[in-house]
């Protein structure tokens, strides 16, 4: 799977203690990586082709405008990646791998902490009644 960390940043990201906490940021992080993705796609029809290249940097001077507003840099912290990844895989593979890739990331997480939180009841409940 090509740009595989995108999917373990992705399932870092929404991994938290609790489970209603977690289900928010999941929401949150699959809304913000569509909506960065479009902000890009934007940029990148609307800006020449010469500029692509420095969508990256636009991104990064964005996130430091909003370093005290998470849901402000979830759309720009995507710029620097998707540059990259555009002129390996084109626009539209860029854009494919990240928004398959993120939505699989949070969804495994939740998958994942779903099972593990069951299970984790299921043996507090065995020891409990062992005692």
């Amino acid at each position: 799977m090509p740009r595989a960390m995108w999917a373990g940043i992705a399932a870092m990201s929404a991994i938290v203690p609790f489970m209603e906490d977690m289900q928010y940021r999941v929401r949150k992080r699959i809304i913000g990586n569509v909506a960065g993705v479009i902000c890009f796609v934007a940029l990148y029809y609307l800006l020449p082709p010469s500029i692509y290249a420095y969508i990256g940097i636009i991104g990064g001077i964005g996130v430091g405008f909003f370093s005290k507003n998470m849901d402000g840099r979830q759309y720009l912290i995507r710029f620097g990646a998707l540059a990259n990844a555009a002129q390996t895989y084109g626009l539209k593979g860029a854009v494919s791998l990240r928004v398959i890739q993120n939505v699989f990331g949070v969804a495994f997480a939740l998958v994942f902490c779903i099972v593990f939180y069951w299970m984790m009841s299921k043996s507090c409940k065995l020891a409990s009644n062992q005692v």
